[in-house]
Formats: C-alpha cells, structure tokens, sequence
C-alpha cells in the first residue's frame, strides 16, 4: 500500500481540520500547534482562526490575553466576527455580540449561531455550565446542520454530559 503524500505546512484545511479533530479528541497541545500554525499564516483576514486559538489554549490551561489582543489589533473591526473577537477580548459584552449578531447585514441566522456558540465556550471555561448548556442548545436548534457551529455546539454537549456523568459516578 502507497502512503500518502505528506501535506504542505501551510495547508490551511488540513491545519484546520486537524485542528478541531486534536481538539474534541482531548489533544489539546497539538490543538494549539495547528491553530497557531494557522493564525500566523492567515494572520487578521481570517478572526475565527485566532478564535480557536484561544479556546485551545483556554483548554490548555494557557494564559493568552496578550496574544489575543495583539492578534486582534489588526482584525477589521467592521465586520463579522469582530464583536466575539472583541468579546473574547474582553471589551465587548455577550448581550453586545448578540445585539450585534442581530443588526449587522449578512447572514443573520449565521452570526446568531456563532453568538451562540462562542459565548457558550466562554460561559463554560469560566464555569457556568448551566448558561453553557443553554446557549449550546441553542445553537443545535438554531444552527442549520451544515454549519459547524451545530455540530461543535453538539460536542460540547457530550462532553458536558460526559462530565456530569464523572462527577455524578466517581
């Protein structure tokens, strides 16, 4: 059987898909490589990078507050997702994304998910499982099942249910 042919450092799906599979499959550090592999490659055009990179590294118990602002310095901030950056920032609030992800032109259903589903992420790294648990459920049901926000949203559900069932069962 041939192997594969290696892909190129700086393919972005394939930093991004494995990105996302490091992360739900609990491999965080390697999580965190792709993304800041890809924040440096796709740099402000592309917010949501850097967005992952900081749940990554949230769930890699890293401080990123400085890292985030200086790779938020250069995202327009006209357009969307500039309030969750913004938000994860820390000079935006949830009730600011969500008035946002409302008025802003575009696909309103859309940034109504992302609202959604990054606020919950937040919700849940400081804590609030409960209001994590709301806004994931949410997003299943307002997500389009072609959007990753539905299946990411999902995700987290398990692994919310997962830690439920350790904690409940120890």
């Amino acid at each position: 059987m041939e192997e594969p042919a290696p892909f190129a450092a700086d393919d972005t799906v394939l930093l991004w898909v494995r990105g996302e599979a490091a992360l739900y499959a609990g491999r965080i550090a390697a999580a965190v490589d792709d993304f800041a592999a890809l924040t440096r490659i796709e740099g402000p055009a592309n917010p949501y990078a850097l967005l992952w990179l900081h749940i990554a590294r949230q769930r890699a118990g890293q401080d990123d507050k400085q890292e985030l602002e200086a790779n938020a310095a250069n995202v327009d901030r006209r357009r969307w997702p500039w309030p969750i950056v913004a938000f994860y920032s820390g000079t935006e609030s949830a009730n600011a994304v969500f008035a946002a992800a409302t008025t802003s032109t575009g696909n309103s259903l859309r940034r109504i998910c992302d609202a959604e589903f990054y606020v919950a992420i937040d919700r849940l790294a400081n804590g609030d499982q409960r209001e994590a648990r709301r806004l994931f459920e949410a997003a299943v049901k307002d997500c389009s099942v072609h959007v990753r926000d539905h299946a990411f949203a999902a995700m987290e559900l398990a692994r919310l249910d997962a830690l439920a069932t350790s904690h409940a069962n120890p």
